[in-house]
């Protein structure tokens, strides 16, 4: 097999930076047929793809690919793709072998699997690899960044643990002196809803630092549907 340029390696990414992972593993496949061989940073742009799409049956066939290919270099780039394909593609057991089996970890090993599990209702599972994560305060194993606490908050979500997601957003900024974004008011305010706090939820997003986009209001008003709290909905709307 020939091995790809740069230019074709080039190409790959640019379909998935511009949000078109679909055309992305077409041009992929067209590779391979045309006995083109791919080098671990294709393959990791090729994983992206098919996380972007929830494309399962051709993320494992990349795994198997690479399993088979003992030229691939598998380095940890590579295996945190495979491990995001796998916790976006549905496949959490899998992802949960994937990851125990990867001997050095980093930020990002760890952050997919947080988050993996709370995109799939693992709540308790999320918290607990988070603790795991970051041990003590004086002697944490690993720094969060702020795509980890957006795991961390969308678990807190899932399960309306209005608590414990305040105690997870105020160390964010406390603790690991992390600048809260738009996506992490978000969550607070799913959160919010999810618990039934409409009232709270309207107070936190009219007090945030940052403008609120549709999505959060959006979120207010089916919340107030729910709750049948017609007054706030028509405030919210105003």
């Amino acid at each position: 097999m020939a091995a790809l340029n740069q230019d074709q390696t080039n190409c790959l990414n640019t379909y998935v930076h511009n949000q078109k992972p679909n055309v992305a593993l077409k041009l992929f496949r067209n590779m391979q047929m045309d006995n083109l061989d791919p080098d671990h940073v294709t393959l990791t742009i090729a994983l992206s793809a098919c996380a972007d799409l929830g494309a399962l049956d051709m993320g494992k066939w990349i795994h198997n690919f690479i399993r088979r290919n003992n030229k691939v270099n598998i380095d940890l780039s590579l295996y945190n793709s495979l491990l995001n394909m796998y916790t976006k593609c549905g496949d959490i057991e899998t992802a949960k072998v994937l990851f125990d089996n990867i001997k050095e970890k980093d930020v990002t090993t760890w952050t997919c699997m947080i988050t993996g599990y709370a995109i799939h209702g693992r709540a308790q599972d999320a918290l607990a690899l988070f603790t795991t994560m970051t041990g003590s305060k004086t002697h944490a194993k690993f720094v969060p960044n702020d795509v980890t606490f957006i795991g961390v908050l969308m678990a807190c979500s899932h399960v309306a643990m209005v608590d414990e997601g305040k105690r997870y957003f105020d160390s964010m900024m406390q603790d690991y002196g992390l600048k809260p974004r738009l996506s992490h008011f978000g969550c607070m305010v799913d959160l919010l809803c999810r618990a039934g706090c409409v009232q709270e939820a309207n107070d936190f997003i009219l007090n945030m630092p940052v403008k609120s986009n549709v999505d959060i209001w959006r979120t207010l008003l089916g919340a107030c549907s729910v709750c049948g709290d017609v007054e706030l909905a028509e405030e919210a709307c105003a």
